[in-house]
């Protein structure tokens, strides 16, 4: 189900900043089967941690374009291409972990919605808790894979001061 993910290329590779953290954004393209572009965010936080983000491309100046639905019925595709951006990271930076927010639709409560569920089944079938710890934040729908092998202490509470900064999780 998740073995042909669309090829994606880099766009653009710049350090920014967020509530005083600083932090390397990547940008990725793809072309879905609709021909239709999305974006993938691969935002590099301090302690080797990834946070994973995705839109469609004609979204991108909308305050809501993680909330949007696509309409083009290729869930399972556009998911394989992010978890091989993922898998890629992993072969750059062997110690990292990830993150993600599963953002609410937009009728919906951001406590452990849709998205969530999915993106759990999902992370538990590719990353195995051999390798990853899962941590789940259900009132923020937020989802941290922690890698087993990070050498950054208590990387859980460092983690999660640092995205209470950025994302406003509290």
């Amino acid at each position: 189900m998740y073995n042909k993910p669309y090829r994606t290329f880099l766009l653009n590779k710049e350090q920014t900043t967020s509530s005083g953290i600083e932090y390397i954004k990547r940008t990725y393209g793809f072309d879905c089967r609709h021909g239709r572009r999305y974006t993938i965010w691969a935002e590099h936080y301090p302690y080797d941690i990834f946070a994973i983000k995705f839109f469609l491309r004609s979204h991108i100046h909308s305050p809501r374009r993680f909330k949007m639905l696509t309409g083009l019925n290729d869930p399972f595709r556009v998911f394989s291409t992010c978890v091989q951006v993922m898998v890629d990271l992993r072969k750059e930076e062997p110690g990292c972990s990830f993150a993600f927010i599963a953002t609410s639709l937009v009728k919906e409560g951001e406590n452990n919605t849709k998205r969530l569920k999915v993106y759990r089944k999902i992370m538990e079938t590719l990353f195995s808790p051999t390798n990853y710890i899962h941590y789940i934040y259900e009132p923020k729908s937020a989802y941290l894979l922690l890698n087993r092998h990070t050498q950054h202490g208590d990387i859980l509470k460092k983690a999660e001061k640092m995205f209470n900064k950025v994302f406003d999780l509290k």
